[in-house]
């Protein structure tokens, strides 16, 4: 096989002259064209890109602690009153006991304990 700048140049029928002078620009843009086309030069067997490398997994900001106010440090009840509250606004069985009409679940009852002792304390 002979390589493509060593080939001799084809003989054209001499009909063909006359059109290729007539269409030189336009045929000479299109050429062009193509041979900038990314899409063209991707659809060649030896222009294949290799797969990509897998991307590593983003990597999540640490979650910041918040630190105690002064107001749960000086008084503990606040933050079992906020415990509570916090299950009690999910909790059916809970919601009924404060109206007297059914007893804590086992959490509600163990948060509502929490709070009045460190009420107690206070």
């Amino acid at each position: 096989m002979t390589a493509p700048f060593l080939r001799q140049r084809q003989p054209r029928a001499p009909e063909q002259a006359p059109l290729l002078r007539q269409h030189r620009d336009g045929l000479l843009g299109l050429l062009a064209e193509a041979a900038n086309d990314p899409a063209q030069n991707l659809k060649k067997p030896e222009a294949q890109l290799p797969p990509a490398p897998p991307r590593p997994a983003p990597a999540t900001p640490p979650v910041k602690q918040m630190s105690p106010t002064w107001l749960d440090v000086a008084q503990p009840w606040r933050a079992a009153d906020a415990a509570y509250l916090a299950h009690w606004g999910q909790c059916p069985a809970c919601k009924a006991a404060a109206t007297g009409h059914a007893d804590r679940c086992a959490t509600g009852q163990h948060l509502h304990d929490t709070y009045l002792a460190a009420l107690a304390t206070t």
